[in-house]
């Protein structure tokens, strides 16, 4: 018999599992966007296929270079955001008189 943690774990793996096959069907669509948009019979002349192959990949990897940069940027400034906010609130906590207790010191932060 399974107890409310193990349930809540198997949920938790199940959630983190749809979403990367979601990710994953995103990036097929995403690619499959890119590289056939409007068909390439139908946009270019006979001799020129594999120059539009290269060039479309080229730009369906630049969506996903900029994509990636851009939400890493976002994680970084997170992360530091956190982590400044983290060693404020510790310094504040070190840093205040005895007299003073720390829920009391957490609270005069807000």
């Amino acid at each position: 018999m399974q107890t409310a943690q193990d349930k809540q774990e198997d949920y938790y793996k199940g959630f983190r599992s749809s979403v990367v096959l979601a990710w994953m069907f995103c990036n097929l669509a995403l690619c499959a966007v890119v590289l056939t948009t409007a068909g390439l019979g139908v946009t270019i002349k006979e001799g020129e296929e594999e120059s539009e192959k290269t060039r479309r990949a080229k730009i369906y990897m630049l969506v996903v270079l900029w994509s990636v940069a851009a939400l890493s940027a976002f994680r970084f400034v997170g992360a530091m955001w956190f982590l400044i906010v983290r060693m404020v609130s510790y310094a504040v906590l070190f840093l205040a008189p005895p007299s003073i207790s720390p829920p009391q010191v957490c609270w005069r932060l807000l």
